[in-house]
């Protein structure tokens, strides 16, 4: 080849001459900006670490992380990538970048064409989106429905790290920020030799402006004031969208064949109430749209949606969905606009193909400057900065835009705005602490702690009594997530040393939120109530809604640990809806776990499946490994429960490479190898995995020790294998069913048959008072061959009428109906549970001649 040049979806990068070509468009670009492209493009075999990309680029060492931040965004902003979808610079936690589009290289001088015009990035659209989405390497569709199905996977096995206790506190609330009005520069592009200037990003109300007279373009230019804004609204509508709206309900002449209709979001016209202005409907649904372009959003043009819309009057069944798939929009955006006491509340609503919603509100008597913060605040939810160009906003705006950013797990554009943030304010203890909460997000535990920690050393903190028990809530919340459990209750209880319950009631109950989540974590299950509802009710002083979903997943964990999964669905679900409504993805996604895991101990199979559908979609947008490997944990326990035993497998042997277990899902791993094995016919493999792991001894967790050991006894049962030694059992009721199911097991292996009766029939007790099917199963499991082998016909027909009704559901209800049908000599139900555990064996060996 003559040149160097690449070729990846719709895109042409021409090395020599320095060209970005979007078909047949030229895409101008920041001369450091094409070289990061060349750089990553030419090494993408590797991952390319950040001190050699930013030594390749700037030609020098001394480069701030938000600067190398900034270009990665432009970056990936010229090529329609962003931070969240990644599907062509993929960032390598805690390394650098790597490129990952499919690319080939081609002869550069037979690709070349004439010069044409510039296209700005943010409206250079590829001519198949979805295309170029399915051809992003690793972009697989895991999100099948699950059939409903069991295999042998404990029943209570909580899943108690990242999917567990809802962190205390966030981003503080906004009456505790102080607001700057300072203006801060914002970092711009160097210049270079060779480099083209960016084209300006230009649409119709643009376009239409730019011909105006001055007071107009004053309008165009700046934004500011609602009566020039009125009026430069209706001058740019007045000949486009108004016309256009016209013809929308009144003729159906134009084809819509013809529309230009490919963008990845679609702005709806502005729900505004009965007697508002009518330009409002469709100004600010062209204003909004404008906007985001502005910030690097493509957006289906206002007249294509329109168009697409029902008409007044018609059947809107259907309606997004068809939009979605004529515009090949991911998010639709609801503008809503309502007057109040303290001006106008703008509010944007974005909601994805999977019915994930974020929001961005922003409330000014201003009409037009409520709807310009709306917009910069959904921009950063969606990843993007705002335009460029802008009077940089005060503090309290960027640590709005911030909020919204940590709620959508936007990481890098959190971490980018409030680095642009410090500008306003020099080493401000506020500023490093929200950076704080983005390492949080990011599973950055040791560096979170770090800044903590000398946060707390400051003597400016020192002198902060609300700011400084604030960073001792928030070290309580990092130490739970790494198990420090002791060391966060001694945080929380310090924080509330500091506060007055009545002055500082947000702060109080986020402390009291976290006391009881570390008391909970440790076994105090009922102090952890009386925690949590005094939370609740400081809570609710302050009208806190993120705060009150959290403590409601909180309060779903209690009704668990007391053994009453369907009252914990109840409050997971509630908390679910909580936080979607708030667009908090990073809650979202803990709680889902532990709705799934309720379903599961209810064998509501059905559920279960579609929550993990959603749960497993939601998977590209999560920044934390940790909180990655959960989820994976979470999916590879549903499909060894629908005997999806290979899709199990691929998830957990070995764990995938962009997660980093904690400790406690190490185990849980190879908790559920064993039970993988087990239900794959390999015994022997499922007893050498449990005992690898049981030799760790204390290090284990006592649920995951329990369950191991009681997967352990069933592997040497079914291999005819050695039993273990005598487990030994706390006093009184505290022992746990699969630690007395592995007693009864090993005692009736060792001939103690009065003992395994007692230990059998007190885990069989304790399952009836656990409210859990599941758990009722997996007693039923062991003891029904157990009763039959002793001949005790009665007490197994009566251990068959517990689990009947899953029989038709689940695969280990039906085996142990059909096998004390059989010995009670019921052939026709015998025959009737074979069938049910063929239909319900997936992969699973069903040894249906056991019941024949």
């Amino acid at each position: 080849m003559s040149g160097r040049a690449y070729r990846f979806g719709a895109f042409l990068l021409d090395a020599d001459t320095r060209e970005l070509h979007l078909g047949d468009a030229a895409v101008a670009l920041p001369a450091r900006v094409l070289d990061c492209l060349v750089y990553l493009i030419e090494r993408r075999e590797r991952a390319v670490g950040r001190d050699e990309l930013i030594s390749a680029v700037y030609g020098r060492v001394d480069v701030s992380d938000a600067q190398l931040g900034q270009l990665i965004v432009r970056a990936r902003r010229a090529v329609h990538d962003d931070g969240q979808e990644q599907h062509t610079i993929r960032t390598i936690p805690r390394f650098g970048f790597r490129w990952v589009a499919q690319t080939r290289a081609v002869d550069a001088d037979a690709n070349r064409a004439p010069p044409v015009p510039a296209l700005a990035p943010a409206f250079a659209q590829p001519a198949d989106l979805e295309g170029s989405r399915e051809a992003a390497p690793g972009r697989e569709d895991h999100a099948s429905a699950m059939t409903p199905s069991a295999t042998r996977t404990p029943g209570a096995m909580a899943s108690a790290d990242h999917a567990q206790p809802m962190p205390a506190g966030d981003v503080p609330q906004a009456e505790a920020v102080h607001a700057i009005e300072a203006a801060g520069a914002a970092n711009a592009e160097d210049a270079r030799p060779g480099s083209r200037p960016i084209a300006p990003a230009a649409t119709r109300a643009d376009t239409h402006l730019a011909t105006a007279p001055a007071g107009r373009r004053r309008v165009a230019s700046g934004f500011r004031r609602a009566r020039l804004l009125r009026w430069g609204a209706v001058a740019v509508l007045g000949c486009g969208l108004v016309g256009l709206a016209i013809w929308h309900h009144a003729s159906t002449q134009v084809s819509i064949a013809t529309l230009d209709t490919r963008a990845p979001l679609a702005v709806l016209p502005t729900d505004v109430k009965p007697g508002d202005e009518d330009w409002m409907r469709l100004g600010l649904m062209e204003f909004v749209a404008d906007r985001l372009r502005r910030g690097g959003v493509p957006v289906a043009p206002s007249d294509t949606t329109l168009a697409l819309l029902p008409r007044e009057g018609a059947d809107a069944t259907g309606a997004d969905a068809h939009l979605r798939q004529r515009t090949g929009a991911d998010r639709i955006i609801a503008p809503r606009l309502r007057r109040g006491d303290d001006g106008w509340r703008m509010e944007l609503s974005a909601t994805d193909r999977d019915g994930l919603r974020l929001q961005a509100t922003a409330t000014d008597p201003d009409v037009m400057v409520a709807a310009r913060l709306a917009s910069d605040r959904l921009l950063a939810a969606l990843g993007h900065p705002p335009p460029l160009g802008e009077d940089d906003p005060g503090l309290d705006e960027h640590l709005q835009r911030a909020q919204a950013a940590m709620l959508a797990n936007q990481l890098e554009a959190a971490r980018e705005i409030l680095v642009t943030a410090t500008q306003l304010r020099q080493g401000d203890p506020l500023l490093r602490y929200l950076l704080v909460q983005v390492d949080f997000r990011e599973g950055r535990y040791a560096e979170g702690l770090a800044e903590l920690d000398a946060l707390l050393s400051d003597a400016e903190v020192a002198r902060d009594r609300l700011l400084r028990a604030r960073l001792l809530n928030t070290r309580g919340v990092f130490a739970i997530r790494i198990d420090r459990y002791a060391q966060a209750e001694r945080d929380f209880e310090a924080a509330l040393q500091l506060l007055d319950r009545e002055r500082d009631a947000a702060e109080w109950g986020r402390a009291m939120n976290g006391l009881g989540i570390t008391r909970m974590a440790q076994g105090r299950v009922e102090e952890a109530a009386a925690d949590l509802g005094d939370a609740r009710e400081q809570l609710l002083r302050t009208g806190d809604a993120l705060g009150l979903g959290r403590l409601d997943s909180n309060l779903g964990h209690v009704e668990r640990l007391r053994d009453r999964p369907a009252q914990a669905v109840a409050y997971f679900a509630k908390a679910a809806e909580d936080f979607e409504s708030l667009g908090a993805i990073n809650e979202l996604i803990s709680v889902q776990s532990m709705l799934i895991e309720m379903h599961l101990q209810l064998l509501q199979y059905e559920q279960a499946g579609l929550a993990m559908q959603r749960y497993w979609a939601w998977r590209p947008r999560v920044r934390d490994p940790a909180q990655l490997a959960q989820i994976d944990l979470a999916r590879a326990k549903v499909l060894l429960r629908a005997g999806r035993l290979r899709e199990a497998a691929g998830l957990l042997d070995p764990p995938r490479s962009d997660t980093r277990p904690t400790a406690f899902q190490l185990h849980q791993y190879e908790l559920y190898r064993a039970e993988l094995a087990l239900a794959s016919g390999q015994p022997a493999l499922a007893l050498r995995l449990a005992d690898n792991t049981l030799r760790l001894g204390d290090e284990l967790a006592q649920p995951v020790r329990d369950w191991l050991q009681l997967q352990r006894e069933r592997a040497a049962l079914a291999a005819d294998l050695p039993h273990g030694s005598a487990i030994v059992l706390p006093a009184g009721a505290d022992a746990s069913i699969p630690a007395r199911l592995a007693t009864a097991i090993v005692q009736a292996r060792s001939g103690q048959a009065a003992a395994a009766d007692a230990s059998f029939r007190a885990a069989l007790a304790q399952a009836q008072a656990s409210g859990s099917p599941a758990l009722l199963v997996e007693v039923a499991s062991d003891y029904g061959p157990w009763l039959i082998e002793r001949g005790h016909t009665g007490e197994a027909a009566r251990l068959a009428g517990l689990v009947a009704p899953w029989s038709r559901s689940d695969y280990h209800a039906a085996r142990v109906l059909g096998l004390i049908h059989r010995a009670l000599g019921h052939a026709a139900s015998a025959e009737q549970a074979a069938g049910d555990m063929a239909r319900l064996a997936g992969e699973r060996e069903p040894r249906i001649r056991d019941l024949r």
